[in-house]
């Protein structure tokens, strides 16, 4: 069960990395 909770949060901290990144290349 853990594990997948530890999934989720690995999944939540990449969309948040990717919708960063995209925001800092769009404002560029």
């Amino acid at each position: 069960m853990h594990l997948i909770v530890v999934r989720l949060w690995i999944l939540l901290a990449g969309l948040l990395f990717t919708s960063a990144s995209l925001a800092a290349s769009e404002s560029v």
